[in-house]
């Protein structure tokens, strides 16, 4: 199995914690992915996004809870 994982969230900004993340799987040799997910209008993209990496973890980042739906359906 692949040592990857796919990391989802807003980037509007920079999502310092998603890149914090990522940078410390790295040093336990995971291969991760970024996938910003700043509007609805990108689930479909975002879910083939995740799909083509196949990877072993997928985590969400949730700043907002106005967008918990939204998250939720991607987790789905």
């Amino acid at each position: 199995m692949a040592r990857s994982i796919a990391l989802v969230g807003t980037d509007f900004e920079e999502n310092l914690s998603l890149r914090y993340l990522a940078a410390a799987v790295a040093l336990d040799g995971f291969d991760t992915t970024l996938i910003p997910f700043n509007d609805v209008g990108r689930t479909d993209d975002v879910v083939r996004e995740i799909m083509s990496n196949d990877p072993m973890v997928v985590g969400i980042s949730l700043p907002f809870q106005t967008r918990a739906a939204e998250f939720l359906a991607i987790a789905l």
